[in-house]
């Protein structure tokens, strides 16, 4: 029989990374964003806090500030203010990024200048 604990386990299919470090939300306009706490990551996702009661914009991308990275995601699971993502494509920052998507870049120096 196999407990709670693993059955928890065996639904990641990878490790987890504590990291505890900023982020933002960007909607698509690039405009509307939200502040957000990245609680862990792996290579295929992420657990976000944005604080209950918070709606995460449409078509919104994830920005690792300390990573460097931009995240197109799909929400798997939401309770508590916590957020359960799944990225879907990754975005390195610090490179040359298609031009439409140059507002991520500019979220990401505001971020990291604070």
């Amino acid at each position: 029989m196999i407990g709670k604990t693993d059955k928890k386990r065996e639904a990641r299919r990878e490790m987890r990374r504590r990291q505890l470090v900023n982020g933002r939300l960007v909607a698509e306009d690039g405009v509307t964003y939200i502040e957000c706490t990245i609680l862990d990551t792996s290579a295929s996702g992420a657990q976000i806090r944005i604080g209950q009661g918070r709606t995460i914009p449409d078509n919104a991308r994830l920005i690792n500030v300390r990573d460097r990275t931009a995240h197109d995601f799909t929400i798997v699971w939401q309770r508590d203010g916590r957020v359960g993502l799944r990225f879907v494509h990754t975005y390195p920052l610090s490179s040359n990024m298609p031009a439409q998507l140059g507002y991520l870049r500019k979220h990401w120096l505001d971020c990291a200048c604070r």
